[in-house]
């Protein structure tokens, strides 16, 4: 019988409140939430509430879920049980490790299509003006999940840039200057598509980020658990939107 990790093993993959994705594949459908790690057993897992960010199906106890997550610009998966689900504590759900994490492709967060508009500027750290970024720049946003956004723009723009984001989701206040990483830039003739990933200021605490610490502006906000939901609750609106489109078509 294969052993599961130890608690102090599993602390070197997954820590007090990292991000989790599950999926739930049941009689041919499919279900994703995102949730939170609250407490860490030896072989278990207690998660808030995980939000349902694509399908139809509930989480139940007794269920094989998949579980994603990412560390150090790695994503794993792993297997999982759904041992309990308490309702007196708003819906903590405790899900027991069946396998080992391996490291995956997939991508870590749910994404969807989106039309609309975001300004940026590009922080400039060669300069030695104290929180200096660059001009306004504008691009047109193409897809955006609990984890970043993917958009096309003319502007001079690279991989490992640091940038201050400005867009609105429909029904939703607009948010502003939101701190990434741009994790990806192809050009594409006089284009640019471009993948920037949120910044968390835990995340600003690894090796790889802590330079940027003396660069930020005043005004940078950090992508944190409110705005956060902010985006899980827009996908989750659209996908039941969308729903309800195949739904009235079907009919007809």
């Amino acid at each position: 019988m294969k052993s599961i990790k130890t608690k102090n093993e599993k602390a070197k993959l997954l820590n007090l409140w990292d991000r989790l994705e599950l999926k739930l594949q049941e009689s041919g459908e499919t279900a994703t939430f995102i949730t939170r790690i609250e407490d860490i057993a030896r072989d278990s897992y207690t998660v808030e509430f995980p939000v349902r960010v694509a399908g139809d199906l509930s989480l139940r106890v007794g269920q094989i879920v998949e579980v994603f997550f990412e560390k150090k610009n790695e994503a794993y998966r792993f297997k999982a049980g759904v041992v309990s689900i308490d309702a007196r504590n708003e819906n903590a759900t405790t899900i027991k490790q069946l396998s080992k994490p391996e490291p995956t492709q997939r991508r870590k967060f749910v994404r969807i299509d989106i039309q609309g508009q975001v300004q940026f500027r590009v922080i400039d750290l060669k300069s030695d003006d104290y929180g200096q970024a660059e001009r306004l720049e504008s691009g047109a946003l193409l897809n955006i999940s609990a984890g970043g956004i993917l958009l096309c723009t003319t502007a001079d723009i690279k991989q490992g840039d640091y940038v201050l984001l400005n867009f609105k989701l429909k029904y939703h206040e607009k948010l502003e200057n939101i701190l990434g990483v741009v994790k990806r830039a192809e050009r594409q003739q006089k284009d640019s598509l471009v993948g920037i990933e949120f910044l968390t200021r835990d995340r600003l605490t690894l090796p790889e980020h802590l330079h940027i610490a003396t660069y930020l502006p005043p005004l940078a906000t950090y992508f944190d658990d409110e705005l956060e939901k902010h985006i899980v609750q827009y996908i989750y609106n659209q996908e039941v939107a969308a729903r309800k489109k195949r739904l009235s078509r079907e009919e007809k």
